[in-house]
């Protein structure tokens, strides 16, 4: 395998969930360090399910052609693989826009999707993999997080 910084996929990453907090600002730093970014965005159902794709539509017109927007379902293998092409990195955030008993088996069979498109993508160096679910468990009544 060729090194890191002779690679054509070297400087394109794919940051999903970029229409939450994190993926928003990370795609808005990407662009500025110069890398090329697959934007993935998933459809939360909501009104807000785009925070932060006006930012970086700005920072694309500032940076050229740099940002590529994919619309993804996380529960659709062939959604993920399309936004991971020709990528050598993936920031993955899973940010569910609410938490219910189903959220922990969505958020699995979520990770299991995405990780098994960047076990089949030839380009892919590294996988840095983040989750905002939080844990709560209740204890004598009262709710601890």
């Amino acid at each position: 395998m060729a090194p890191a910084s002779s690679h054509p996929s070297a400087k394109t990453v794919c940051v999903m969930d970029a229409s939450g907090r994190l993926g928003s600002a990370l795609v808005e730093r990407l662009l500025q360090l110069g890398y090329t970014v697959h934007a993935s965005l998933f459809n939360h159902g909501a009104a807000g399910d785009t925070i932060g794709v006006d930012a970086a539509n700005g920072s694309a017109l500032e940076t050229g052609k740099r940002l590529k927007v994919f619309r993804s379902d996380p529960l659709d293998y062939h959604s993920i693989v399309d936004a991971l092409k020709g990528c050598s990195g993936l920031f993955y955030n899973f940010e569910a826009p609410n938490y219910d008993e189903f959220i922990v088996e969505m958020e699995v069979r979520t990770a299991h999707n995405v990780l098994e498109a960047c076990a089949q993508t030839d380009t892919m160096e590294r996988v840095v993999f983040t989750s905002s679910v939080t844990r709560r468990r209740v204890e004598g009544g009262s709710e601890i997080r």
